[in-house]
């Protein structure tokens, strides 16, 4: 999660604290309204046709690739099970690789 400072970039909310962040920056009476609008969910992205691999709010920006400007990009999630954008011939999984209890 990210929250939008005064100059428009974003400042990282870490959990488990993100809306402490956001309140913070934005003031505890802050509306509803407000929060949705400067707070966001950044995913890793990828650019089909350059490869290149960056983060961006694919729910609130445009998706454009920061390196060639394609508007070939996609969220790495909705790549899964799909064909490598690479090599063309390997399939995308879905791995966890976090903590389990």
């Amino acid at each position: 999660m990210y929250v939008k400072n005064s100059h428009g970039e974003k400042v990282v909310c870490p959990h488990p604290v993100e809306m402490d962040v956001a309140y913070a920056m934005l003031g505890e009476d802050a509306s509803d309204e407000l929060i949705r609008e400067m707070t966001g969910h950044n995913s890793y992205c990828l650019c089909l046709s350059c490869l290149s691999q960056f983060e961006m709010d694919v729910d609130k920006e445009p998706r454009s690739c920061p390196g060639c400007q394609s508007n070939q990009v996609k969220a790495v999630l909705e790549l899964v099970d799909g064909v490598c954008p690479k090599c063309k011939t390997g399939t995308i999984v879905k791995e966890d690789t976090g903590m389990q209890c």
